[in-house]
């Protein structure tokens, strides 16, 4: 007789089930609910590893003591601070500035504040930027011909920036100022490398350069321009992630030479974005912890640091492996922006009008200078599609991070492969103990018939 039985497999593959069934049970219901997007329904329930309840909680609590409006939480920031630095997202997330441009483009804004410096945009395209933020062209084509051509002419070192959240910024931001006067008009600064980096062979030497470049200019232009002016002497920095976190690396970022110039004057919001790991890969900030509290409040919303439990939380920021667990948010953000779901309703929409028009040659080119003739690829695949290049694509929603998804089907595979094991080794066992069963009787048989 065999030792491994049916009854000894069947707890152990009962148990294989129960492990098995959160993981198939969670996406089959909310697929019920959402049956038309399967993807993004399992990906909004399951998560690796699983919170428990009663730590969303604790943070949901927190969060909704304290929570306030975003823009309510931009006022307070003004009221504290006299330079702000937005970290935004990663550059192609489109809903962030959905928020900067309803919370810029007004006269509430421009009597306050008035000013917006970005990393967006070189330093020697400053003039162009005024003049078309200044024009009235006359018609919306005509418009959005001169924002493509400064959109293409006004990046630091990439051949093209095909991201149509900074188009439309340009848009909104050059509607806004035409139908106001001097005394309502926002102005808006680049302070990015002064030309394109031609033959560069490594962008992210070229982004590491950036931020001195970057800080350095900001510098200067708020002591020269805005700490002068004595009614608008205020002003909005919008930096991508890492660049406007305060000492997240060993090397000096932007927001880094801000602080040193300005000390006590200059605060962090954080957008909440997910958190980077080796190659490249997402996760969720704090495993999603943050992200689940923040549903159960209600999104959008606002915190102080100070206020709240993040306080003394190690941020887990994939910008900084070397540091990550080793800065807490306190130390590095003064309030924590909660506009929706980072991943989940991440947005990112690729190519805007006038796209290409009358540039393929020189985008060829920079292409060639940058080393990065991969993205003339982008350019054979329109031309081959038959889309026109000036033809915006529709809105994609971001996949919902790599890692949850190879998490997901590695917990799903590994327990089916586990059970069908079961399941094979217990068939197997039976069809041995028939076989057995049957060979002892007909040797009963035979011995009986000797005899």
């Amino acid at each position: 007789m065999l030792e491994t039985t049916p009854k000894a497999v069947a707890p152990k593959l009962v148990l294989l089930l129960v492990l098995l069934l959160p993981a198939i049970g969670k996406p089959v219901y909310k697929w019920k609910l959402e049956k038309e997007n399967f993807s993004d329904a399992y990906n909004s329930l399951v998560s690796f590893p699983p919170i428990p309840l009663w730590e969303q909680l604790k943070y949901a609590r927190s969060f909704g003591a304290n929570a306030k409006k975003p823009e309510r939480i931009m006022d307070e920031m003004f009221e504290k601070f006299d330079i702000v630095v937005f970290s935004e997202r990663h550059h192609p997330e489109y809903t962030q500035w959905d928020f900067l441009s309803q919370y810029i483009l007004n006269e509430r804004f421009a009597q306050k504040i008035g000013n917006i410096s970005t990393e967006y945009g070189r330093l020697d395209q400053q003039q162009a930027l005024e003049h078309f933020l200044l024009t009235d062209y006359g018609n919306d084509s005509l418009t959005e011909a001169a924002a493509a051509d400064l959109v293409r002419t006004c990046i630091a070192w990439w051949p093209i920036f095909t991201n149509r959240n900074l188009f439309d910024f340009m848009l909104r931001f050059h509607n806004y100022n035409i139908t106001h006067d001097s005394t309502l008009q926002i102005r808006w600064n680049f302070s990015n490398h002064d030309a394109f980096l031609e033959q560069s062979t490594d962008v992210w030497a070229a982004e590491k350069a950036a931020d001195s470049i970057m800080g350095v200019n900001m510098v200067n232009h708020y002591r020269r321009q805005i700490a002068k002016d004595p009614s608008r002497n205020k002003l909005l920095v919008i930096l991508n992630n890492v660049h406007g976190y305060r000492e997240i690396t060993s090397d000096k970022k932007a927001i880094d030479y801000l602080e040193e110039a300005f000390p006590g004057k200059v605060g962090v919001v954080y957008l909440t974005t997910d958190c980077r790991c080796t190659f490249m890969l997402s996760l969720p900030t704090a495993m999603g912890l943050w992200d689940e509290a923040a549903k159960k409040v209600g999104y959008p919303f606002g915190v102080f640091v100070k206020d709240c439990i993040l306080k003394d939380e190690l941020y887990d920021g994939w910008q900084a492996p070397e540091k990550r667990g080793h800065k807490k948010v306190g130390d590095l953000f003064d309030a924590v922006l909660f506009l929706n779901h980072p991943l989940q309703q991440y947005w990112r929409q690729d190519g805007f009008p006038f796209m290409f028009k009358d540039d393929e040659e020189n985008f060829v080119r920079r292409c060639k200078q940058a080393d990065m003739e991969k993205y003339i690829v982008m350019l054979e695949e329109y031309r081959r599609n038959g889309r026109l290049p000036n033809n915006p694509h529709p809105p994609l929603l971001k996949t919902y991070n790599m890692v949850y998804d190879c998490c997901y089907y590695l917990c799903l595979l590994i327990p089916l492969i586990c059970l069908m094991e079961g399941l094979c080794h217990s068939l197997y066992c039976q069809r041995k103990q028939k076989k057995q069963i049957l060979q002892t009787k007909h040797d009963m048989i035979n011995m009986e018939q000797k005899t």
